[in-house]
């Protein structure tokens, strides 16, 4: 059994070394994940703690990921894991108060980002498109939201590939279907799993099960009020068109602002 690190970062990257000696495909991504990605030192402004730690595997490595884990020392949430493992799996650092989650073949929350055939892309975290991704897709982004997403633009050029540059292409595709699809803003209502209180809410709970910090609890917010008129605006635009287009993410011109994130101006708009 492996002995878990008091720090995070240093813990998240012991457990991608191991999943690598040991053949089971995952990633990194969240706080940790774009940490391990800078280059370096980040800057003074974007320095932050990190409270957990945040995975993704593919469906095929769910088997294989809960047996590392638990080889690694952590507890598995097996209700929890059982009733969601397609999904998402729930892990615990009992002796650091701390919580692991691995996604399965997707990130889920304010918006869906696909990462089939991504995961094997880079070698410690998911591709540096999709990492932004998962900041920008808030509803209602917060302040380690923000560092985060502005520290890996800082550290990283945007260019049409993957490796250390942040694939501007993949982004407008995510962007394109997520919008084609029906411009789908709806936050989720929920927040993270309480490790004490997950086991007694499952028989009981007649919503969706809460999922995390990331996702909005809040339904009136400016950026809802932008999304139903861009959701509105893509269904117009829609009808009076037969043939193929794209379409920008829906929280593109707003999250983009806050995030910095104007080198992808590019994107193609509802049309």
């Amino acid at each position: 059994m492996g002995v878990i690190h008091e720090d995070v970062v240093a813990e998240g990257e012991r457990l991608i070394g191991r999943a690598a000696d040991e053949g089971v495909p995952l990633r990194l991504l969240g706080g940790v994940g774009m940490r391990l990605r800078a280059p370096g030192e980040l800057a003074p402004a974007f320095r932050r703690t990190y409270a957990d730690l945040d995975f993704v595997t593919t469906k095929k490595g769910v088997g294989a990921t809960t047996g590392l884990f638990r080889g690694e020392g952590y507890e598995a949430q097996v209700a929890f894991n059982a009733l969601h493992g397609g999904e998402r799996l729930l892990f615990f650092d009992n002796d650091h108060d701390r919580q692991v989650d691995v996604f399965v073949g997707a990130f889920s929350m304010c918006h869906k980002i696909p990462l089939d055939g991504r995961i094997e892309v880079d070698p410690v975290s998911i591709p540096l498109a999709e990492l932004l991704l998962t900041k920008l897709q808030v509803v209602q982004l917060n302040e380690k939201d923000v560092r985060d997403a502005l520290a890996l633009l800082h550290d990283h050029e945007v260019g049409e590939s993957d490796g250390e540059l942040v694939n501007s292409a993949r982004v407008a595709q995510l962007c394109a279907s997520d919008c084609i699809q029906g411009c789908s803003f709806g936050p989720t209502t929920s927040a993270r799993p309480n490790p004490s209180s997950t086991v007694r809410s499952l028989s009981r709970r007649t919503e969706p099960l809460p999922f995390s910090s990331r996702e909005s609890r809040s339904t009136e917010t400016p950026l809802n009020e932008a999304a139903s008129s861009i959701r509105s605006d893509c269904s117009r635009r829609r009808a009076r068109t037969t043939g193929p287009r794209s379409a920008a993410f829906a929280m593109g011109s707003r999250a983009g602002e806050v995030s910095g994130f104007a080198g992808i101006s590019e994107l193609q708009g509802c049309r």
